[in-house]
């Protein structure tokens, strides 16, 4: 098809240029030297309207940009097209006589109009695609934070549950004991065990942000296993006495006493 479109049959000239305007293939049988032919170079030569000139065109093909001029060659106005191939830097070359073509060059200028409009709208479609798919990733991870936090309260609140009401039950030991200075001392201490393992989750829930941040400072502790499990029975002391029941903690099958656990290192008084 582009070999028979010629200015003596179908009044058109198609030709494919590389981006300094040399002719890499034409349609005309008469052009003499073909591959040795340069666009720009003919645009010099020639009366170009509107204003336009043959280095604006230059540039366009370098920077591989569609373009449309009018000219006139010869005495007869014509109309040269040109659009990017995309390939290899090579550009699609279209000359037309205006007298054959009449409103072509508006109907061109409605065609590009159109396409930079649908180009408008992919884009705007894209970036509507990808905005949604965004807010969605965002709710989830608002969510799965949210379910997080949740738990994370529920875990809190139950931690903090357990030595609270071993200081309500140990205040009520220590209110009803009399006069008794030893068992008030063994109140007390128990008092202090409790303020402390409350102590400890409130700085472990304040300490959270470090945690997540990966700045918080791990190290080796050593505890005793027997003395942890005693303490943690009296929590429930006030409430064994006041439902008059016993409770007993058996550690006679319990191997190894002491342990090494890895704590978070406070830099805390």
């Amino acid at each position: 098809m582009l070999k028979d479109t010629t200015y003596g049959n179908a009044g058109a000239f198609v030709a494919i240029v590389d981006h300094e305007g040399n002719h890499l293939w034409n349609s005309s049988d008469t052009l003499e030297n073909k591959e040795g032919h340069n666009v720009i170079q003919d645009l010099e030569i020639y009366d170009l309207n509107n204003g336009v000139t043959a280095e604006e065109v230059a540039t366009r093909l370098e920077l591989q940009l569609s373009g449309l001029v009018t000219y006139t060659a010869y005495g007869q106005e014509r109309v040269l097209f040109f659009e990017p191939l995309g390939y290899n830097y090579w550009t699609l070359l279209t000359i037309t006589p205006r007298a054959s073509v009449l409103n072509t060059e508006n109907e061109i200028k409605m065609i590009l109009v159109l396409i930079a409009g649908i180009l408008a709208i992919v884009v705007v479609a894209v970036w509507f695609i990808y905005k949604n798919r965004q807010m969605k990733l965002a709710l989830a991870v608002a969510q799965k934070e949210s379910i997080f936090k949740g738990k994370f309260l529920s875990n809190v609140s139950h931690e903090i549950r357990t030595p609270l009401n071993g200081i309500s039950g140990t205040l009520h030991l220590l209110k009803n004991c009399g006069g008794d200075a030893a068992r008030q001392k063994e109140y007390l201490c128990r008092l202090e065990d409790s303020v402390q393992q409350l102590t400890d989750i409130v700085n472990d829930v304040l300490d959270m942000a470090k945690i997540e941040s990966g700045s918080a400072e791990i190290h080796a502790e050593r505890f005793d296993l027997r003395e942890l499990c005693e303490k943690t029975s009296h929590v429930f002391d006030a409430a064994v006495q006041e439902k008059g029941i016993g409770l007993c903690v058996d550690l006679s099958g319990l191997k190894n006493r002491f342990y090494v656990e890895t704590r978070k290192k406070s830099n805390r008084s």
